[in-house]
């Protein structure tokens, strides 16, 4: 049993991880996605299949959406629209695709369109395909017989489609990508694909081979084909944010995967008037977000030949425009006009101040404010905020002397984007008045026109070197050497006065795990605040690496709070010595700083106070680096059974469960050898040489590639586990001594014959779970085992706390340790048995899986299991432990380098170790038999 100060570590530890935990699925504005309104009843109308295609895939389904009289139209199955495929994800519905349908089916009704969209939706039986790798192929396939038969239902169309959008959500993306993988897919036939919360850099968790080995064709395919035969597909990859807890952001972009010219990769906080982080099953029916997808969907048609327009390039600057930056205009404009006529008869309003509000109920007749931008000195740029609804409404004009005003003027209305919140219609521009464009213009023009709505237009002019600042972030060290200050006041304060304007540059944001709160106060406003207004102040954040922007909307005369964290950092850029082409400082810059965009309202005066959040910053751990804790947590169990194991071999017992000595389990033992390992392999040498040997690559350089990982951190996790398996062994020791106290109570009542009967019944079912696992789920096995392990555990500790005998005793303590590294065997072959379960609740039969992940793991686990059941004394062979006990110690560090992402190879190293230990037991056990037979006779 440990002692008092490591479990007093441990429970700290373990508080801190479920605070984290909380965090993570807690900390939630108010849930900001408007719904989708259905006026008609909704209808999925089956689509007949060829026979073949039914018996092969006897539970999936094709469906084309419907409603109302239009459903009746569709169950026809004459179809004349443009054809779009949803794909649901991982335990997904195709029902899901009902906000897609319902909102295009009212847009075309609505615009008065003269084609419309068929959507198609695939039942895939809710599979979990996002644990059990399998499934994926098998969906790939049938998806690619659901699209040659839509093509079918078009033969007596006008406009007969040759391509299918696909819109993919969650696995349902990847399977789209895995479309074009197939030997016999037409890749001709998709040139738009669309992916909602799709983790396309990686799987969320790896417990199985087959998930990654389908990771690894798809993104190598695409990598290798995205420049030749795969060149006309165009994607969107789209993410949910902090919200999401299934799919963090740093796994959706496409980034490395598909060249920025063909693909899209954002978040639905940066997504134009969308704005909202959304969980993941949201993301398919948030009115803001689904009405961004129609839009663009709708903009890429050529309406003259009914059909999604060939032009990639054309594709890409809808995407831009409706998933990246949006100039506020009213539909999409494909190129804009350079110059403007401006009516000489419109009233000019002259705006004197260089930060200013100009405000109206209405505009009765149509007006253009003047800002002089030469009568300024030491001024070099400018930004103007307004909510005017017109697609070009700013430009800037060269007023010559002379002339009291300009003829035309230079538009600057296409740099512009749009703000929250959202129904405002608040854009905002930002001009540098040092560019060649700008060289001789001496007015910007804001075109107002008249509308009978209240009317605000907000700007400065100014000095750059006066509002974009640089501050670097504080440090964690530096937190605590100015506490309590840093807690109470802010580790950074800023007083930004009466202004519009701020851009602040902020240095130090270089983890994943770091996380700052931002508050802008408002002190003072010399108007009273107006709820019927769209008045205020608004923070964005602006990652320079990624489309994940957050904006933040704080009313006219309020307070407001903005959390700075990033989905993923860069990774060190590749250096190759001599490269003329490398420019180390452009890029250094461009990875070492985000910036903080503050929109204010110059009639009030702003405070702003930066402080570091221990709170999220639990919550980032867990989301970033809680996957990774399987590993380490098996590494120090292992380690405390390789410290019984030298313990039995010197002759003497194990009179702890391995956590009572610190020697067992310190870091320097494990963690140096994998860091070393990993450094050798990462070696240009040695990389090269890595799969003709048959090596995997290390699983830090997937941590590389996704930007997460960190000097120290293995020894941090290691640390962590080491509290988190300290608290499970407490745990599973108090369980224990309660329930073998009430077992006592039982056993007393019984005679001996009782016990030696439920131990020949322990080998019965333990036999049984050996073929179970062998036919039909690997899992099964080991959770029999489980339940089996527990009672025998009972039973010793019983008779251990009984007969206070030291071998009785040691070999309780030696199985305590076995049992709790079995629960985490049991834990990561569970999805085997989800699967199982789902399976049968749709089939109400027991399936025979081809590709079961946990077959042979559950095989040799449950066999080990049932040798040390018949197996009386542990590890009588103690001439052997000191070897093995060394085995597993080298087994122990590679499992830190090859399998803290991969985690279905943790099971490997689990079960070679059990397998070892259970053969030390049957030799010992065989030749102490053999000693005994010259006696007997």
């Amino acid at each position: 049993m440990a002692g008092p100060k490591a479990i007093a570590f441990s429970v700290l530890i373990v508080f801190l991880l479920v605070a984290g935990i909380l965090n993570v699925i807690l900390n939630f504005e108010e849930n900001k996605c408007e719904m989708t309104w259905m006026f008609e009843q909704p209808q999925y109308l089956r689509v007949p299949l060829p026979k073949a295609v039914t018996k092969k895939f006897p539970n999936y389904g094709l469906y084309v959406y419907g409603e109302g009289k239009y459903a009746e139209i569709v169950a026809t199955m004459k179809l004349t629209g443009v054809p779009v495929l949803f794909i649901p994800g991982n335990a997904g519905s195709y029902k899901q695709a009902r906000s897609l349908g319902s909102v295009a089916f009212r847009r075309v009704i609505d615009k008065d369109k003269r084609f419309h969209f068929n959507f198609f939706t695939v039942d895939l039986n809710e599979e979990f395909t996002g644990l059990y790798g399998a499934y994926l192929w098998q969906q790939t396939e049938f998806v690619h017989r659901a699209i040659k038969k839509i093509f079918t239902l078009y033969k007596e169309a006008e406009y007969k489609p040759t391509t299918v959008v696909l819109v993919g959500h969650s696995m349902g993306g990847m399977i789209a990508r895995a479309l074009f993988t197939l030997p016999d897919f037409n890749i001709q036939s998709v040139n738009t694909v669309f992916m909602q919360a799709t983790p396309n850099q990686a799987p969320v968790v790896v417990l199985d081979a087959d998930l990654a080995d389908f990771y690894q064709k798809v993104n190598s395919y695409w990598k290798d084909h995205n420049n030749s035969t795969l060149k006309h597909v165009t994607l969107v990859s789209s993410g949910g944010g902090e919200y999401d807890v299934q799919v963090r952001g740093g796994l959706t972009p496409l980034d490395g995967i598909v060249e920025d010219s063909r693909a899209v990769s954002t978040s639905t906080t940066h997504t134009p008037k969308a704005w909202v982080s959304t969980d993941h099953r949201c993301i398919v029916w948030c009115k803001q977000v689904v009405f961004g997808f129609v839009r663009s969907l709708f903009d890429i048609m050529d309406e003259k030949k009914k059909k999604i327009q060939d032009d990639e390039e054309h594709r890409m600057s809808v995407f831009r425009h409706h998933f990246v930056q949006h100039p506020g205009t009213v539909g999409y404009i494909p190129k804009w006009s350079d110059e403007i006529k401006l009516d000489k008869n419109t009233e000019w309003t002259l705006i004197n101040d260089q930060a200013f509000k100009w405000e109206k109920e209405s505009v009765k007749t149509r007006t253009y404010l003047a800002i002089p931008v030469q009568d300024y000195e030491d001024v070099d740029h400018a930004v103007i905020v307004s909510n005017v609804m017109e697609d070009s409404w700013v430009c800037g004009c060269e007023l010559k002397d002379g002339e009291n005003k300009c003829a035309t003027c230079t538009d600057l209305s296409s740099t512009g984007n749009v703000l929250p919140p959202l129904y405002s219609y608040k854009k905002v521009v930002h001009i540098d008045l040092n560019s060649d464009k700008m060289s001789k213009v001496t007015h910007i023009l804001v075109l107002v026109p008249v509308i009978g709505n209240r009317v605000e237009v907000t700007g400065e002019i100014y000095a750059q070197d006066h509002r974009h600042l640089s501050n670097s972030l504080p440090g964690l060290v530096e937190v605590i050497m100015s506490y309590p200050e840093s807690i109470s006041k802010g580790t950074m304060v800023l007083d930004l006065g009466r202004a519009a304007f701020y851009k602040l540059k902020l240095y130090n944001l270089n983890n994943v795990v770091k996380v700052y709160t931002v508050r802008l106060e408002t002190s003072k406003c010399t108007q009273e605040p107006n709820k019927d207004t769209n008045s205020g102040s608004i923070l964005r954040f602006h990652v320079p690496w990624g489309n994940e922007d957050i904006y933040k909307y704080i009313e006219y005369g309020r307070s407001g709070n903005m959390s700075l964290k990033v989905q993923h950092i860069p990774p060190d850029p590749v250096i190759t010595p001599y490269d003329p082409d490398f420019q180390f400082d452009a890029l250094q810059v461009e990875n070492d700083y985000v910036e903080l965009y503050i929109h204010l309202d110059p009639t009030c005066s702003y405070k702003l106070r930066i402080s570091m959040s221990f709170r999220e910053m639990l919550g980032q751990f867990v989301r970033f680096y809680g996957i990774l804790l399987p590993a380490f947590c098996v590494a120090v169990l292992l380690m405390a059974l390789v410290y019984q194991l030298k313990t039995l071999a010197k002759g003497e017992f194990c009179v702890t469960d391995g956590f009572g000595t610190s020697s067992a389990y310190k870091p320097y033992f494990v963690v140096p050898f994998a860091l070393v390992t990993q450094a050798v392999l990462q070696m240009k040498v040695v990389e090269k040489q890595l799969s003709s040997l048959f090596i995997p690559t290390p699983d830090i350089v997937t941590l590389d590639k996704q930007g997460i990982s960190f000097r120290g951190a293995q020894l941090i996790l290691f640390l962590v586990a080491l509290a988190v398996s300290t608290f499970q062994a407490v745990v599973v020791y108090l369980v224990l001594e309660f329930n073998s106290r009430l077992l006592g109570l039982i056993l007393g009542w019984l005679p001996s014959s009782v016990s030696r009967l439920g131990n020949s019944i322990a080998v019965i079912v333990c036999l049984a779970s050996v073929g179970l696992s062998a036919t039909v789920c690997g899992s099964i096995g080991i959770f029999v085992c489980h339940i089996l392990g527990f009672l025998q555990l009972l039973r010793l500790c019983y008779q251990a706390r009984q007969t206070k005998d030291p071998g009785t005793q040691s070999k309780y303590h030696f199985y305590q340790t076995v049992f709790m590294i079995w629960m985490w065997l049991l834990i990561l072959n569970s999805p085997s048995l989800l699967v199982l379960g789902k399976s049968i609740e749709s089939t109400n039969v027991i399936p025979l899986f081809s590709r079961d992940p946990s077959r042979i793991v559950g095989t040799l686990a449950t066999v080990t299991f049932l040798c040390l059941i018949l197996c009386n004394s542990p590890l009588s062979d103690r001439s052997s432990l000191r070897g093995i006990s060394q085995f597993i110690h080298i087994m122990v560090t590679q499992m830190l380098v090859f399998a803290m992402v991969m985690l279905y190879r943790i099971t490997y190293v689990v079960v070679a170790s059990l397998v070892l230990i259970a053969l030390t037991q049957l030799v010992g056990m065989l030749r102490s038999k053999r000693a005994e037979r010259p006696k007997t006779e």
